[in-house]
């Protein structure tokens, strides 16, 4: 069931967004709604983060679009943050995980290499 569907329209789908404390939205539409074909490449970069990632891993997998690959940099981390993420790859080959060395030279270069 879609619960999308069965919430009445409170405003157009298409058009202008008409704010009424700013009057109408004449910012272009960009598209910010995602297409049911698209796909989407999730770019992670770690650092010692196998505390967190095990939660942050899962919650990709509980997403409804299920068209996404997961690029990973890892910056050097000392913790099991690589392991995790092999064996997360290991566990679902058909979302294309790849890992890859960051930079060394904290997370915004890291990120950047992505």
């Amino acid at each position: 069931m879609n619960e999308r569907a069965d919430r009445p329209i409170t405003r157009p789908i298409m058009g202008p967004d008409v704010r009424p404390d700013r009057g109408p939205d004449k910012r272009p539409n960009r598209g910010a709604r995602l297409s049911a074909h698209g796909s989407v490449r999730i770019l992670l970069a770690t650092y010692n983060g196998a505390a967190y990632l095990p939660d942050q891993l899962n919650s990709f997998i509980d997403q409804h679009h299920d068209d996404w690959t997961l690029l990973v940099g890892d910056d050097g981390s000392r913790d099991s943050t690589p392991d995790l993420v092999n064996s997360f790859a290991a566990a679902h080959p058909e979302r294309g995980v790849r890992m890859m060395s960051g930079p060394g030279q904290g997370s915004a270069a890291n990120f950047l290499t992505l």
